[in-house]
């Protein structure tokens, strides 16, 4: 009954023009009652992003494939992003009819002419190249010529012969001795031949068997799948920072991104800790959550996984600006649409003044530096 009540009053909100109540009733419907074609089709006329009303559709169908509302909307998306496509592609060609219409009214260049060689460049080159070859013969000639008379008069032999004639005739050739036998020679005094041993190879140290670390209760895959595409910071919708998101929708496979703003003015100069908050009083399981932070000096968006309630972030300072703006995308990269009842940011930080200040959700205290008060004195009874 609490359903049905609940789709009552998400239909008359729808009626009365006031999507964000109706989105926020409708969700919990289908939640609940995700066979309820009514409910579908009303959550389908609240959302104003195309992707969720193509889901919502998609869901109809499922559930009544002659739905012709359901198909009559599926077809008015599809038209839309081709037309957008189309719009997409007609500018490329334009610019390629205009470079093609440039190069056209081009004047063309008159080829130049090659600057006449004079006559006595050719001659003189000629006349080197002859002189040259002319040389080379006559040097193969003398080559020759040396050899053939060193040759015969013997003078080759006696400079690459390095003996000396005279020596080689009067020294005498020694005779040619006998090699000794194995007579009286003892085996023991031969050398043996020891072959090296082989290091006994050490032990084999049984690998450790892996143990799975049990991961806390919903936490999201460790490695959810990398996003077809990254939104744009300017689709960010303005949210008060002390205030949060409140109740919202995480559509599967797409991104809701927010620009949390404080509420005072704030000039900061660093900034020590930073903490996002992913509230809900009945948390999804398993959360199929993750977070996107834009880091202002690099100009790109860094993930991280996160879980229900208080998540700190490492290394927060690329992520705030100076007067406290925090740009956040939440994608759900699961199957199933998941309710949050609030979202935000809280921070400690230092302003240029001095002041060291605790920040963020529901809260802006400050913490001012002062000196220990007095002790009190104690009093004493005779």
């Amino acid at each position: 009954m609490a359903s049905n009540d609940l789709l009552l009053k998400g239909i008359a909100a729808a009626k009365d023009g006031d999507k964000e109540r109706a989105r926020a009733l409708l969700s919990k419907v289908v939640l609940e009652m995700p066979d309820s074609e009514e409910a579908w089709w009303w959550l389908a006329k609240s959302v104003d992003d195309p992707r969720q009303r193509e889901f919502c559709a998609q869901k109809i169908l499922e559930i009544n494939p002659r739905h012709r509302g359901a198909r009559e909307l599926l077809q008015g998306t599809a038209e839309s992003s081709q037309q957008s496509a189309s719009r997409a592609a007609i500018a490329p060609e334009k610019r390629a009819t205009q470079t093609n219409a440039a190069a056209r009214s081009r004047p063309k260049s008159s080829p130049k002419k090659k600057a006449a060689r004079p006559r006595g460049a050719r001659t003189t080159r000629q006349t080197v190249i002859l002189v040259l070859l002319a040389f080379a013969v006559l040097l193969v000639f003398v080559g020759g010529a040396a050899y053939v008379f060193f040759d015969t008069s013997g003078a080759l032999d006696q400079l690459f012969n390095f003996v000396d004639p005279e020596a080689s005739l009067t020294t005498p050739i020694p005779p040619l001795t006998a090699t000794a036998t194995t007579e009286g020679v003892s085996l023991s005094s031969i050398p043996t031949w020891t072959p090296t041993s082989s290091p006994t190879p050490p032990p084999e140290t049984p690998s450790p068997t892996p143990t799975s670390t049990p991961q806390p209760a919903g936490s999201p895959t460790p490695i959810p799948p990398t996003p077809s595409a990254l939104p744009s910071i300017s689709d960010a919708q303005p949210v008060v920072l002390n205030d949060g998101t409140g109740f919202l929708i995480l559509f599967p496979d797409s991104f809701s991104v927010f620009q949390f703003e404080p509420r005072d003015t704030l000039d900061i100069q660093t900034i020590a800790t930073l903490t996002f908050h992913l509230l809900s009083s009945e948390p999804a399981q398993p959360l199929t959550v993750e977070l996107y932070l834009w880091n202002s000096p690099i100009n790109t968006w860094e993930p991280f996984g996160v879980y229900w309630g208080d998540n700190p972030i490492i290394s927060p300072e690329s992520y705030v600006h100076n007067d406290g703006v925090i740009i956040a995308a939440i994608r759900n990269w699961g199957g199933d649409p998941i309710d949050v009842d609030n979202t935000s940011f809280t921070f400690a930080a230092r302003l240029t003044s001095g002041l060291d200040i605790f920040y963020g959700l529901d809260r802006a205290d400050s913490r001012f530096p002062t000196t220990p008060p007095e002790a009190t004195p104690t009093t004493t009874f005779d």
